[in-house]
């Protein structure tokens, strides 16, 4: 099963950072959801849980699959 959300170690990985600056993205993104969905009925905001963040949401908004691509094709070696 594939996970949902990301830990704070998985965001150091994925952006090359400590856990230190991953939990403050994780919280600024975490914030940013939330007030995508501010005024909406409870049963239609999404579970924040602290600590971690939505994977499709950080996907999108770092461009993680684009990363992964260029990595795993090593694209970066050729800039």
């Amino acid at each position: 099963m594939e996970k949902k959300y990301y830990t704070a170690q998985d965001v150091a990985d994925l952006i090359g950072t400590g856990k230190g600056k991953a939990y403050e993205l994780i919280k600024k993104c975490n914030e940013e959801i939330k007030a995508l969905y501010e005024g909406k009925p409870e049963n239609e905001k999404p579970i924040i849980i602290n600590g971690k963040v939505n994977k499709a949401y950080f996907d999108k908004k770092m461009e993680v699959s684009i990363w992964k691509k260029c990595y795993k094709a090593k694209l970066w070696l050729h800039s």
